[in-house]
């Protein structure tokens, strides 16, 4: 379950977490994932401070009554927060045991890189998942993100596969024959452009250790090293 401490203003939290109460046998099922940086309303604060990630990580906690998160990721790059910062945070959370594994979305390559090379150096918890823009239209990930993510065993989950609906603008009549002709195009471009990357290739590198703790029963994707989460077949 994917969501953040933004959506909805917290909203989509609190639904998530009454849903686990009501739905106890699924706990076991289902690995969330949140994220933080966006503001939690019009004025309110945002970015990747330590202190703002201990805040919200506490605040996220409560909303999904869980003690626990599998996955935690950083919503954006703060260009105004030394990433050592963030970094430290995040270690902090993990070695307490609140957070499983940390990642980043909406990181270019050389943000990530950077954050990669500060982790080994100063020996603290890296980015373990990327969760980028993917698309027909937005395919860059796959020159610059991707060699990364295949060099240092990380995972990669894409967002807005049909980029962000780009086409909508279109002159097409909902409900027409016409306007179901145009949304299968949209449909089958992105699958031929999304399909090459969602072959296992021979060679690929097993799935991270932590990986099979963190989500034992989640299906798992391999090209070229990369890891792509989802439920397929």
């Amino acid at each position: 379950l994917d969501t953040a401490d933004a959506y909805g203003l917290g909203r989509s939290e609190e639904y998530i977490g009454a849903w686990l109460r009501a739905k106890p046998e699924a706990r076991d099922r289902v690995v969330i994932a949140t994220k933080t940086f966006n503001p939690m309303e019009e004025g309110a604060d945002r970015g990747l401070g330590a202190a703002r990630i201990r805040r919200q990580v506490e605040t996220s906690l409560r909303r999904l009554g869980v003690e626990r998160l599998p996955l935690y990721l950083a919503h954006d790059f703060d260009p105004h927060v030394p990433q050592e910062e963030t970094l430290g945070a995040f270690d902090e959370l993990v070695r307490a045991g609140t957070v499983g594994a940390v990642g980043a979305s909406n990181f270019t390559a050389e943000q990530l890189a950077e954050a990669l090379e500060l982790s080994a150096l100063e020996g603290l918890t890296r980015y373990e998942w990327v969760q980028n823009k993917f698309s027909l239209l937005e395919r860059g990930d796959r020159e610059t993100v991707f060699p990364l993510c295949h060099e240092h065993g990380l995972g990669y989950t894409p967002f807005s596969p049909l980029a962000s609906y780009a086409s909508r603008n279109a002159a097409i009549v909902p409900g027409s024959s016409a306007g179901s002709r145009h949304w299968l195009g949209v449909l089958v471009k992105s699958w031929m452009a999304l399909a090459p990357i969602s072959r296992p290739r021979p060679g690929a590198v097993c799935t991270p250790p932590w990986v099979e703790t963190w989500a034992p029963r989640r299906s798992w994707v391999r090209a070229g090293g990369v890891f792509f989460v989802g439920e397929w077949g």
